[in-house]
């Protein structure tokens, strides 16, 4: 069962430390609880339960937290469960009330937390943020409008009269014109009735009078196209492979594998056979030895491999059928949930490699590349380190640096049939089709190309057919392409920063469902990053301007000093903030 706590956040000043003094309320992880709605996570969090007895289960910001907490320090569950021992900043952000030198949970729990918290959660938490992230942008784009409005104004009075000498500006007028206020904290979870605010439809025209007619016969007649908005933005779209974490597959080892896992099975079956049922054999030392005769040599030739592949299907067969002999006397109840699924991975394992064997093939449909992780497939993508990959692939749309994940598979699949329904879930999040879409090849098809020109969308890349014969017009053409390619790179940097600082390139779920939560939530801590570094910007600016007022100097470089404070706001993304 789960019981809503309806004050999710605590105030710093509230956090009891036992050995005295208070939480600094600059910490990042101050910040960060600060930022996340906790109160729409427990909606999602409570769905999950539905049972009204039981033990209680923690709240959703242990729950959530220390998942957060996990992914952002790359670290194991045991040392996740030690650091939040250790650190007070950390169990005020899981939501303690006071410090603690207990464990908070064992760390098997971190387990329950990802099968509890799907993809699916966590990116209806994520929109929540977006939300927020949007309201900061136009509050931003306001401030920059409005700082060029007055410029304009400025300069239209200077034009006809001079500005007085020696105007001074107390510190206080420049922290006001260095932005708006931070967002509000929200400390209580309040309903959606109460945060909305109802919205008036605009009225499209005036109330037909009763001596009107209702429908205006003139304009039933005419059919007129609806108008649709007029697109904004840039959508950025590319895919990815998520290793997962396992051995480096090969039909020997696999096959090795799978006749382990059956030798386990008979032992298990014949302690529950009928006294004077015989063993059946395995040959298991004899097939061990001319495994490791060829898995040791350091030159394999072909003809040695498939020797060897010949003779441990053979191995695998007999177990497999001195099992289905067993299974006549003996119920497969008697196997645990995790050896029944191996053997079924085990004879899925074996029609497979047989197959391949009989028709001298390396390919087959859904091939089994784990007997621990069965639903993990190849992913060929012929990058240089590693042609093919082994674990999800997924593809991310990044839009003004926000992060969302458009799909996810545990098989290969064309990213460019995917573009269409990723540019509509664009409308249905924004209102409006983007400006520009800025892909690679693959999605420059003729149907993309089509469907793009006729929602008057512009695709990145060199337009198909001849180029022109003029010269001006060709070399445009490849300013435009190469300033696409630039725009186009935040999508590279997303998954460089994902594989390279917070462990998207070796997943250490085990689960196909919790390694699906694992890459959604290192996708929201990113997402968490820019959300963080706006509100930095905005602090950073408002220093700025202090610093120059209490020299003296801002009547001279006020003019450079707001384009500079503008540049900074326009290159939040473009500037490696290392927030965490």
């Amino acid at each position: 069962m789960y019981k809503r706590k309806f004050k999710q956040l605590t105030l710093v000043d509230d956090f009891y430390l036992p050995f005295g003094g208070k939480l600094n309320a600059d910490n990042r992880w101050v910040k960060l609880s600060n930022a996340i709605p906790w109160f729409a996570a427990e909606e999602i969090y409570a769905n999950n339960f539905t049972a009204s007895n039981g033990s209680p289960a923690l709240s959703v910001r242990s729950a959530l937290g220390s998942l957060i907490i996990k992914e952002t320090l790359s670290i194991t569950d045991e040392e996740t469960v030690s650091q939040i021992q250790e650190s007070p900043y950390l169990q005020y952000f899981i939501g303690f009330k006071r410090f603690q030198n207990e464990a908070p949970f064992d760390s098997s729990l971190m387990t329950h937390f990802r099968k509890r918290i799907t993809s699916i959660d966590i990116a209806n938490v994520s929109e929540n943020l977006r939300k927020q992230y949007r309201e900061l942008l136009e509050k931003r784009e306001q401030l920059v409008q409005k700082k060029e409005d007055r410029a304009k104004t400025c300069a239209l009075g200077n034009s006809a009269s001079e500005e007085p000498q020696g105007v001074e500006i107390s510190p206080e007028t420049l922290l006001l014109e260095a932005g708006p206020e931070p967002l509000p904290v929200v400390t209580e979870a309040v309903s959606e009735e109460q945060t909305q605010e109802p919205v008036q439809p605009e009225p499209r025209c005036a109330e037909p009078t009763p001596e009107e007619p209702l429908v205006n016969e003139a304009a039933a007649t005419c059919s007129l196209p609806i108008a649709h908005p007029a697109n904004k933005g840039k959508l950025i779209l590319d895919a990815t492979c998520a290793p997962a974490d396992i051995r480096f597959p090969t039909d020997l080892g696999l096959l090795n594998d799978a006749r382990e896992k059956t030798e386990q099975i008979i032992d298990k079956l014949h302690v529950h056979a009928p006294e004077g049922l015989k063993k059946p054999r395995t040959y298991r030392k004899t097939a061990r030895k001319e495994f490791l005769s060829v898995a040791k040599l350091r030159v394999k030739s072909a003809k040695k491999i498939r020797n060897a592949i010949r003779k441990q299907l053979g191995y695998l067969g007999r177990n497999l059928r001195s099992i289905d002999a067993l299974a006549a006397v003996v119920s497969l109840t008697v196997l645990n949930k995790k050896l029944y699924v191996k053997l079924l991975v085990c004879e899925e394992l074996y029609r497979q490699q047989l197959e391949m064997y009989k028709y001298r093939t390396s390919r087959i449909d859904d091939r089994i590349v784990s007997i621990s992780q069965p639903h993990v497939r190849p992913i060929v993508r012929g990058k240089a380190g590693a042609k093919t990959e082994f674990g999800m692939k997924l593809s991310l749309s990044v839009v003004d640096g926000w992060s969302s994940i458009e799909k996810i598979s545990w098989s290969a699949y064309n990213e460019g049939c995917d573009l269409i329904a990723e540019t509509e879930r664009y409308y249905v999040r924004e209102g409006y089709y983007p400006e520009s879409v800025h892909v690679d090849k693959i999605y420059r098809n003729r149907a993309n190309l089509q469907w793009c020109k006729g929602h008057a969308i512009r695709i990145s890349g060199v337009p198909l057919g001849r180029p022109p014969k003029d010269p001006e017009v060709n070399a445009e053409r490849k300013r435009q392409t190469r300033k696409d390619e630039g725009i186009r790179n935040a999508v590279e940097g997303k998954f460089g920063q994902g594989k390279r600082r917070f462990g998207m390139n070796r997943i250490m779920a085990k689960l196909a469902s919790t390694s699906e939560t694992v890459v959604a939530l290192i996708v929201m801590i990113m997402n968490l990053q820019n959300l963080l570094g706006v509100h930095f910007l905005r602090l950073f600016r408002g220093i700025m301007l202090l610093l120059m007022a209490i020299n003296g100097r801002h009547s001279l470089l006020k003019p450079k000093l707001l384009r500079l404070g503008d540049w900074s706001m326009e290159t939040r993304f473009a500037l490696p903030l290392r927030c965490f």
